[in-house]
């Protein structure tokens, strides 16, 4: 049994339209992404946004103590400011963080995340055999059964995303 994407459904679909159909539904989903991105781009801005003010509450390096300090003040002034938990999130670490917070002097915040994308874009990383085998093993654990690419695929994202999602631990990656 092959699995089929939803890229795949939504391609084939998209194939079998009339082309007045395909240059609605191609308008419609590039409305989709552009909201999608602006969402993301806002987030991005908010969040360095909150450094920035509590770096201007802050003497000396901004430590995630001192961000948690700064944010309960500005909470207590009544100003908006995020969550540390949510800067690490969307950031990766809190190092990555506070160099989006000294980029954002001379550049926007969309630069800065497409800067920190085509990092993780352009990076190569080499796996042991080790690892890959450990990673096949969880996913055919996970299954019950050994995986076909797809399904690999789909399961290798939904790891990520969870790992992605998971409070970043006291002390590390930041």
């Amino acid at each position: 049994m092959n699995a089929t994407s939803g890229v795949q459904i939504v391609a084939v679909a998209f194939a079998n339209l009339a082309p007045d159909e395909q240059e609605a539904a191609f308008a419609r989903v590039s409305a989709i992404r552009m909201m999608r991105l602006a969402g993301q781009q806002a987030e991005g801005a908010s969040l360095i946004r909150s450094l920035k003010l509590a770096a201007e509450r802050v003497s000396g390096d901004l430590t995630p103590d001192a961000y948690r300090g700064a944010q309960r003040e500005l909470i207590a002034d009544g100003e908006e400011i995020a969550d540390f938990n949510a800067v690490v999130r969307f950031f990766g670490s809190w190092r990555l963080a506070k160099e989006a917070l000294g980029l954002s002097e001379t550049t926007t915040a969309v630069k800065i995340e497409a800067r920190f994308r085509a990092r993780i874009v352009g990076r190569a990383r080499t796996f042991r055999d080790e690892e890959l085998q450990e990673e096949l093993r969880r996913c055919a654990r996970d299954l019950g059964r050994p995986p076909l690419m797809a399904e690999y695929d789909d399961w290798r994202q939904r790891e990520l995303a969870l790992a992605k999602a998971r409070p970043p631990i006291e002390g590390i990656g930041g």
